[in-house]
């Protein structure tokens, strides 16, 4: 089931296909932070997909990978923005998300892979998303390494813009048990450090902060 803060794309008739699956509660549960938002996270989720396709708005891709691709929310809502022709890749470990991307987005290709070792030749996608994710590695630097190795040309980034995501997680009483830290996020980079770590693999050409997150985006110009 599609959340309801979904900028859904044009292939819409395709994406709410019942899942014959076992673990289905599993499955739904892992959007309840899209399906079960108040209004105004809502508003906060849907602002920030809106300016992911915006970025990428009039881009000329033939091939795109989005690395970390889970059941595919944010790949759902720029799909509009990639011409309909447009070779659609996805990889991710969680092979749960796997099924529920592969129904969600029936026209693309997704594959379990490893972010430190993806299983792409060199240079084979025009456009990379990597998209809430760098902050659950314990190895970003090795990922930035694996995605420009298989880039050839764009690639968009967004993490969390801290601190004030994590002051956000305190004034709305998130996580306490966590000390207001979110689970599985590793690294917090506000948006200064993130553009310093991202600089050394890629030119950026964009830089935005759309709170509480900062987007990037750059392109494969820089060689290790």
């Amino acid at each position: 089931m599609i959340g309801k803060y979904f900028l859904l794309s044009k292939n819409k008739n395709n994406l709410n296909q019942p899942l014959n699956y076992g673990k289905l509660e599993n499955i739904y549960l892992d959007q309840k932070k899209y399906q079960k938002a108040n209004v105004l996270t809502g508003f906060v989720i849907k602002r920030f997909f809106k300016s992911l396709a915006k970025v990428i708005q009039g881009g000329h891709y033939k091939s795109v990978l989005d690395v970390g691709c889970g059941e595919g929310v944010p790949l759902l809502n720029i799909l509009s923005e990639l011409q309909s022709n447009n070779s659609i890749n996805g990889v991710d470990f969680d092979e749960i998300k796997l099924l529920m991307i592969k129904n969600n987005i029936p026209q693309g290709n997704f594959v379990k892979g490893n972010i430190y070792n993806l299983p792409y030749k060199r240079k084979t996608f025009d456009l990379i998303l990597c998209l809430e994710v760098l902050e659950h590695l314990s190895s970003p630097k090795k990922a930035l390494e694996e995605i420009q190795r298989v880039s050839s040309q764009d690639i968009l980034f967004s993490v969390p813009d801290e601190p004030l995501w994590s002051f956000l997680n305190v004034v709305c009483l998130k996580y306490i048990r966590n000390c207001f830290n979110t689970p599985g996020h590793c690294q917090k980079w506000s948006s200064y450090n993130f553009q310093n770590l991202v600089k050394k693999y890629f030119k950026i050409k964009l830089v935005k902060k759309v709170i509480p997150w900062t987007v990037i985006f750059c392109s494969k110009e820089k060689t290790l």
